[in-house]
């Protein structure tokens, strides 16, 4: 009884609700994350709102770089866009609660300061030269079978589908956005 106690404690101490809690679903299988509204509530809020449109289901993992990390989120493949559900660029939430410092780390893809968007890496082992410099706002949880099988897939894998754990808590999407600008290079 203690340890499910101290179990409990360690994930509220790194946010978990039921609110951030995500299923990835891609061709090599599945993985839980675990948001972290704490520290990248921006990052998280846009991330969710995607989610919740479905925007990723379907999309490539367009960057592979074995014994580094795996990219997605552009929905042309190019690693060229990135969008936005606010009609503008994220800014960057840097912290150093928590660091690249194991395999799993979720982080936005950055086009310059303070323009990120839809496009996101997992980290296949600890990378710290990252720590500081790109918004950390997730955490594979389990999965990482999968995880290593993205690493080393031999076609292009991709997302099949990502949801919330708990999917009755599904907020409302609809950003008012006619056209969402990209926040990709030029």
């Amino acid at each position: 009884m203690r340890s499910v106690f101290f179990a409990l404690v360690l994930l509220t101490k790194l946010g978990f609700s039921e609110h951030t809690a995500l299923i990835m679903e891609t061709t090599e299988g599945e993985m839980e994350l675990l948001l972290f509204p704490d520290v990248a509530p921006q990052a998280c809020d846009n991330f969710l709102r995607l989610v919740d449109k479905g925007f990723y289901n379907g999309l490539l993992f367009h960057r592979i770089i074995k014994g580094y990390m795996i990219q997605s989120g552009d929905p042309t493949g190019t690693g060229r866009e990135s969008i936005s559900t606010t009609c503008k660029p994220i800014p960057d939430e840097i912290s150093t609660i928590y660091e690249y410092d194991m395999p799993g780390r979720v982080g936005l893809v950055s086009f310059g300061p303070d323009r990120n968007g839809s496009q996101f890496f997992i980290t296949f082992t600890a990378t710290p030269w990252l720590t500081g410099k790109h918004t950390l706002f997730g955490q594979v949880i389990r999965g990482f079978k999968t995880l290593q099988a993205l690493e080393n897939s031999s076609e292009i894998p991709k997302i099949t589908r990502i949801r919330r754990k708990y999917e009755t808590l599904a907020s409302d999407t609809d950003t008012g956005c006619s056209d969402t600008p990209s926040t990709g290079a030029q």
